[in-house]
């Protein structure tokens, strides 16, 4: 006599949960995302070409939302340039990060005059990296997480543990069955 079983659909929903659950531990990676600055939308944003200069690298800023034909001042902590927003109130200047800027983060400032009176302010985070002494400063920025091995380690255990409960649940439906 062959016996056939049947798998309950909470046994198959309860796989699919850990097989789920440890493929998102695996890709979890937490790596660079998107992010807005300087409010967004409508009320303006600011924007740079490379937001990991090094100390004398010349970026482009580029912003919306200002007053038409308003100045606009840039700031890194010093101020690096002034500009005139043009009639839509948006703005773009090349500045040069000073040469002596010690390596960290910063926040790059645009200070205006704001549509409907008042003073805009926008920013945009900057990273200024180290002057990269013998590779030309050619270097790609690391992105995503240094916990891959843990991550896919747990993955792993816990697709291991949802086999193992499947299994059990097989085993113990098996036993009671006539």
């Amino acid at each position: 006599m062959i016996r056939t079983t049947r798998f309950r659909p909470l046994h198959v929903a309860g796989l699919l949960l850990f097989c789920a659950m440890g493929m998102g531990l695996m890709f979890a990676q937490g790596g660079a995302q998107a992010q807005e600055y300087g409010g967004g939308g409508t009320q303006g944003a600011l924007t740079v070409s490379d937001d990991t200069p090094r100390p004398g690298q010349t970026i482009r800023a580029s912003g919306a939302g200002m007053a038409p034909n308003a100045p606009v001042t840039l700031t890194l902590n010093p101020t690096l340039g002034q500009t005139t927003a043009d009639s839509a109130g948006r703005f773009s200047l090349d500045v040069t990060i000073p040469g002596r800027q010690a390596p960290g983060p910063y926040t790059l400032t645009a200070r205006g005059a704001a549509p409907g009176g008042g003073t805009r302010v926008l920013t945009a985070p900057v990273t200024v990296t180290d002057s990269g002494s013998g590779t030309g400063g050619d270097r790609l920025a690391r992105t995503g997480g240094s916990s891959f091995l843990p991550l896919t380690i747990l993955g792993l255990v816990l697709i291991g543990a949802g086999a193992a409960v499947v299994v059990l649940l097989r085993r113990r439906h098996l036993q009671r069955s006539p």
